[in-house]
């Protein structure tokens, strides 16, 4: 059980502060949990408080719909590896920056937690959540300059990653066949390219191709015997399935 009297509110309800690396785990989950529409985290080094393995809730939020984006700095993005390319498998938009200034999660732009200390070895002993809509809207914007100034991070070299996905598009396969080839469904297929274009900013899939191709995301598309021909006319047909989507900065 955890010792809820270890962390307080203050008199004006602006923030928490919270003690024990339980209780900063707990409060990171449950922020987590009560995600409605978006999660921002900035993830600087190892995990301390919760690995990204334990780590479930992110996860179910991701299944209710909740957009994630994530900028890991090198430390993190080397250590926690497999946990990050199992994000974006799952939908998360991931960056890597050569500088993150902070570890920090944002919920629904409304409530935001982050380390009370800067030493590495207390990172969690205390934290803060931030309920001031000022001050998490000044953290809203340290993450869009850290986001900005970051790159984009594809799931290069492994067959159920994007840049395989995008190679198969590219060829010309339909959603089907792309499933096939990545033992998915349809479904996922078309959510994960969806989300690519959001990342692109693109409204067709055609533009996300041309994209694709100037950033690196992928080379040479996979194809299959007569079905290279289509790829432009696919693209065409599928434009309206991103019509919506907006452009990310």
């Amino acid at each position: 059980m955890l010792c809820w009297g270890r962390w307080a509110r203050d008199d004006g309800g602006a923030v928490e502060v919270l003690h024990g690396r339980e209780t900063v785990a707990h409060r990171f989950l449950q922020l987590q949990q009560g995600a409605r529409r978006e999660m921002l985290c900035l993830m600087k080094g190892q995990s301390v408080a919760v690995s990204a393995r334990e780590n479930l809730a992110d996860s179910m939020a991701l299944a209710r719909g909740v957009r994630a984006r994530l900028v890991a700095d090198e430390v993190a993005a080397h250590w926690e590896q497999d946990e990050v390319y199992s994000g974006i498998a799952e939908g998360v938009d991931v960056r890597i920056s050569e500088e993150v200034p902070t570890k920090m999660l944002i919920v629904d732009r409304e409530i935001a937690l982050l380390p009370l200390l800067d030493d590495p070895a207390r990172l969690h002993d205390r934290a803060v959540i931030v309920h001031a809509s000022g001050i998490v809207m000044a953290l809203v914007g340290l993450f869009e300059q850290t986001w900005a100034r970051s790159r984009p991070v594809l799931a290069e070299g492994r067959g159920e990653g994007d840049a395989a996905l995008l190679a198969l598009m590219l060829g010309g396969l339909t959603d089907e066949a792309i499933a096939q080839r990545l033992g998915a469904s349809a479904r996922t297929v078309q959510r994960r390219i969806k989300r690519l274009m959001e990342r692109a900013g693109a409204t067709t899939r055609f533009q996300l191709g041309w994209y694709a191709r100037d950033m690196g995301w992928s080379t040479a598309p996979e194809t299959e015997s007569g079905s290279g021909s289509g790829s432009e006319a696919e693209a065409e047909a599928d434009s309206g399935s991103g019509a919506d989507t907006g452009r990310v900065r």
